[in-house]
């Protein structure tokens, strides 16, 4: 037994209502965008001027549903040649992946380059058939600097996720 439930939106408190969920307080917290770091800070680069800019974020794994955005974008990127993948997947941490999805949207995972640390993740990619002329590997970022280009650079976000 909970002494309440929080859940994340108005919308999931009314989906708990309508399954019958009564005796047990629901409050929503939203979760919210720091102003003072998500503020217009200039133009996109001269690369990105012409090109429709698709952002996905977060620790590589499976938990976090990247290979629903490479199959999305692959997808829409055969209709919108103009976009490009614009993602920042990279953290301290090592990934934890599958040999391949679990949905079968990718094969294979990214290769580790043991002299840098970092995953090979336009190779990923593109041997998941996404142009590497479609991608743009942000690498680790700061959470200032992540902001920045999110307002600045970025059309639209993906942000799958596998509870």
């Amino acid at each position: 037994h909970f002494d309440a439930i929080i859940v994340g939106s108005a919308w999931n408190a009314q989906v708990l209502k309508e399954k019958g969920l009564r005796g047990i307080p629901i409050h929503t917290v939203l979760q919210g965008v720091n102003a003072s770091l998500f503020a217009s800070r200039g133009g996109r680069p001269d690369a990105l001027r012409e090109r429709l800019v698709v952002f996905s974020g977060g620790k590589f794994e499976v938990r976090k549903a990247q290979d629903i955005v490479v199959a999305a974008f692959r997808a829409f990127h055969k209709n919108h040649p103009e976009s490009i993948l614009l993602f920042a997947w990279h953290n301290p941490w090592p990934i934890r992946w599958l040999a391949d999805s679990p949905t079968g949207n990718t094969k294979g995972q990214p290769l580790r380059n043991e002299t840098t640390g970092r995953y090979d993740f336009p190779a990923f990619l593109e041997n998941n058939g996404v142009p590497r002329e479609a991608l743009w590997d942000l690498g680790h970022l700061s959470q200032e600097a992540l902001a920045s280009v999110l307002q600045s650079w970025v059309d639209v976000a993906l942000f799958p996720n596998r509870c």
